[in-house]
């Protein structure tokens, strides 16, 4: 799935998609929400946080 297709399905604009992957910023809430169910993942899977124990 392209940054373009993510963006179009989660109705934002391509340059959102494209910020949220080099780390510059980080999706509302709702639309992390939106972008697990569209990756078939959790959200916890979409930030990369190790936890230390």
């Amino acid at each position: 799935m392209t940054q373009d297709q993510i963006a179009k399905s989660l109705d934002v604009k391509p340059q959102s998609v494209s910020s949220w992957v080099q780390g510059k910023t980080f999706p509302k809430v709702e639309t992390l929400f939106k972008l697990a169910v569209l990756l078939n993942c959790k959200v916890d899977n979409l930030y990369k946080i190790e936890w230390e124990e």
